[in-house]
């Protein structure tokens, strides 16, 4: 149980620091009309490269601009059955 909990701790204090650094794999930003989302090329497994051709927003849709650095995502909220719910 102590390996466990030690484990979590470990993973905790490791995505603080990998949040804290400014090397977050996705950034999101959402209003009534504009839903943003920017994705680092390596945010998948094992930091291998995807080509935006490869990467949607649901099910269908496609990268809308390629950024040195990240691939942009910009759509009204009610496009690609985006779910819009106040946090609490």
């Amino acid at each position: 149980m102590k390996g466990l909990l030690a484990l979590g701790g470990l993973h905790l204090l490791c995505s603080l620091i990998w949040t804290c650094s400014g090397e977050q794999p996705v950034y999101v930003r959402c209003s009534p009309s504009l839903f943003l989302a920017r994705v680092k090329p390596t945010a998948f497994d094992n930091d291998l490269p995807v080509a935006p051709g490869e990467v949607f927003l649901g099910g269908q849709c496609p990268v809308t601009s390629v950024q040195e650095g990240f691939y942009e995502f910009r759509y009204h909220p009610s496009d690609c059955n985006i779910w819009i719910q106040p946090m609490r």
